[in-house]
């Protein structure tokens, strides 16, 4: 991206719109967005050297600047909202902390076509102030947009922000909070309940302290929003109506096991409600109450990868580093993978030995693994050989630690069965870490070679191959 300095005075800039909404067109914002280049790398593209005078107050005035922050696409505490037409709406966020030359955060919004064009309406401060740390809930063709963490100066603490854009003329209104609101609310989660009202949980909340001071506290309980009304209520538990399960349910339900077959199937309804609407651990426990106590010192800095016995830990399909297999039929098999939380929720962190099943209708099957068959493995790779399916990974050291260490292991699945099958053994294993898909030797059809973790920058580029008709695994060194 380069404009002239003529240019670059005129657009790198934010500015807040004019009327409710503005059109705004500019030429380096859009090529911002379709660049991806961060505030930093159009300063550095323009030799904009600004001292930086202002920053660090965290005040909205910064902004305001003439030589305040460089507009920028790079934002967290953006929302997303999908329209019926493949519309999506993007809506204000945030661009790093207070003490950043480009500290910033937004007010606009903006919509990014099907076909990859983007519009972009701006309004004015005292009508939507920059908002981040939001959520963002389409109900018919309104989003209602609902707290936000803001600039110091501009938060009311003791009220709950929420303003609603139409969607066809993107008009922004602010609704008056009724009674019962949460106080001043971010980073939480919405969705919608019925046709009229939205469910609302987690994430923080600003308070006043007895001098007056901003204090932040968890939001430990889940809030019903009636749109019709404007009316609050709060809910102690809303799994039973988000989800419908029981409370009992919940607690029986909730949490991963071990399989006692190879494969064992099993129905949950509490597994098949997260992995239908994709949740985190930390949504079920707002929605059921459950928030458990957070990580203790002696936890965060046992680096384990589970920090809880596997019955306090609440069953999730968000997971990375799992293996993914697409069969010809459309169906979709998820195999392990790990949860890896931050923070409070890190006492979910697991790493699974179970496979999803996912049906094109949208059914979903679950399949469970002795830990003998599918220990607790990170870097899963799929490597296919004709009709055949391996998986490799390397067994985590806490919850696998009867497992060789450092070493990677290789599954066959049975795709008609699901049943896994080990390849190898103790003995005879890859002997060093795999880092990605096997591929078949150069004239051969009955050798797999893999690829090995290259440990030091001085070693040898290595490969171990399998020999599918020896099932027996050899170490070569690739000659410069």
């Amino acid at each position: 991206m380069k404009f002239s300095a003529t240019e670059y005075k005129e657009f790198s800039r934010p500015r807040y719109g004019k009327t409710n909404p503005e059109r705004i067109e500019n030429p380096l914002w859009l090529a911002a967005i379709s660049g991806g280049e961060t505030a930093y790398q159009i300063r550095m593209a323009h030799d904009d050297t600004n001292s930086g005078e202002g920053v660090g107050s965290g005040l909205s005035s910064y902004r305001e600047l003439p030589d305040g922050p460089v507009w920028t696409w790079e934002r967290f505490g953006r929302s997303t909202t999908e329209l019926a037409d493949g519309r999506l709406i993007h809506i204000g966020g945030e661009h790093e902390d207070w003490y950043d030359l480009d500290f910033c955060i937004y007010n606009d919004v903006v919509v990014e076509h099907p076909d990859g064009s983007f519009e972009i309406y701006g309004y004015p401060k005292d009508l939507f102030p920059p908002t981040d740390f939001h959520s963002a809930t389409l109900i018919d063709e309104k989003i209602w947009i609902v707290g936000a963490l803001g600039y110091r100066d501009l938060r009311k603490v003791g009220e709950t922000q929420l303003y609603v854009l139409d969607t066809q003329s993107f008009e922004i209104a602010p609704v008056p909070s009724g009674a019962g609101q949460p106080g001043w609310l971010h980073r939480h989660w919405a969705e919608p309940m019925g046709d009229s009202e939205i469910v609302i949980g987690g994430g923080g909340l600003l308070e006043h302290d007895e001098d007056g001071a901003e204090v932040g506290k968890g939001n430990g309980g889940c809030f019903v929003l009636d749109v019709s009304s404007g009316s609050w209520r709060q809910l102690d538990q809303a799994g039973p109506a988000m989800l419908g399960l029981s409370i009992e349910d919940y607690h029986r339900l909730k949490s991963p096991r071990l399989g006692k077959a190879n494969p064992e199937r099993v129905e949950n309804r509490f597994w098949t409600a997260m992995a239908q609407r994709n949740l985190l651990p930390r949504r079920a426990r707002d929605l059921f109450g459950d928030h458990g106590s957070d990580p203790t010192q002696e936890e965060r800095k046992a680096l384990k990868s589970s920090i809880r016995p596997i019955d306090e830990i609440v069953w999730t399909s968000v997971r990375e580093e799992e293996a993914e297999i697409e069969l010809d039929d459309g169906r979709l098999i998820t195999l392990g993978g790990a949860y890896d939380g931050y923070g409070r929720d890190e006492i979910d962190n697991w790493v699974y030995s179970d496979a999803i099943l996912r049906h094109p209708d949208g059914k979903i099957e679950f399949y469970l693994y002795p830990a003998d068959v599918l220990p607790a493995l990170h870097s899963l790779h799929v490597t296919w050989h004709e009709d055949r399916v391996f998986i490799s990974g390397t067994p985590d050291r806490t919850l696998s630690a009867h497992w060789p260490q450092f070493r990677s292991i290789l599954l066959e699945l049975d795709l008609d069965t699901f049943a896994l099958r080990r390849i190898g053994s103790t003995e005879n294993n890859p002997d060093d870490m795999i880092v990605a898909p096997g591929r078949l030797k150069e004239g051969t059809q009955n050798q797999l070679v893999f690829p090995i973790i290259h440990r030091w920058k001085g070693d040898p580029v290595r490969v171990t191959i399998l020999d599918l008709d020896t099932e027996s695994w050899s170490m070569h060194v690739i000659e410069p």
